[in-house]
C-alpha cells in the first residue's frame, strides 16, 4: 500500500455496501482514510508485513485490500487479518486467495508472531466462513478492539510455512 492508493481506498472505505455486514459504518470523510492509511504504512514498515492492493491483471482495476498487521491479543502479538472488497468481487475466491497468500509470506518471515488472529463481527458469516476455510479455528478470546460484538479466530503459522 501506498499513498497513491488513497482515492481507490476512499472509494471502497466509504461505499456502505463494502460494511453491509460489519458492525461498524464506512469512513465519513477522506482524512479519516488518509489516518487509516498512514497507520497501515507505519506497521508494514514495524513489523515487515502488512496490506496489499488487490488488483486485476492487465487492467489494474482496483478490487480490494488485504494482508496481515501485528496487533496484541491478550499477552501477545499477533498478525491479525484484514480484507475489504468492493462488493463486484465478493464471492469469486479472490478474498481466499489473498489471505492464503499472505498468509504464507507472514509464515516464512523469521521474526513473525507464531500465531494468526481473523476478528470479525459475529453476525458477518460470509467472515466467518472464509476464516474456516483458511483453517483458522474459533477461539474463546474477547475482540481487543471491543468495536462490538465480534469472534476470534486463532490460526498456528506453523500450518502455513
Amino acid at each position: 500500500m501506498s499513498t497513491e492508493d488513497l482515492p481507490e481506498l476512499w472509494l471502497l472505505h466509504s461505499d456502505p455496501r463494502a460494511f453491509e455486514l460489519d458492525s461498524i459504518g464506512p469512513l465519513e470523510t477522506v482524512d479519516q482514510m488518509q489516518r487509516v492509511l498512514g497507520v497501515w504504512i507505519a506497521s508494514h514498515e514495524r513489523d515487515g508485513y502488512g496490506y496489499h492492493a488487490i488488483r486485476t491483471r492487465g487492467a489494474g482495476t482496483f478490487l480490494g485490500v488485504a494482508g496481515l498487521s501485528g496487533m496484541p491479543l491478550g499477552e501477545r502479538w499477533v498478525a491479525n487479518t484484514y480484507v475489504r472488497l468492493a462488493p463486484e468481487a465478493w464471492g469469486t475466491g479472490l478474498a481466499t486467495a489473498a489471505l492464503a497468500q499472505s498468509l504464507r509470506a507472514v509464515a516464512s518471515l523469521r521474526d513473525a508472531p507464531r500465531e494468526a488472529a481473523f476478528i470479525t463481527a459475529d453476525q458477518n458469516l460470509p467472515a466467518r466462513r472464509l476464516a474456516e476455510r483458511l483453517g483458522f479455528t474459533l477461539s474463546t478470546e474477547s475482540d481487543p478492539t471491543e468495536t462490538g460484538a465480534h469472534v476470534v479466530y486463532l490460526l498456528d503459522l506453523h500450518d502455513y510455512s
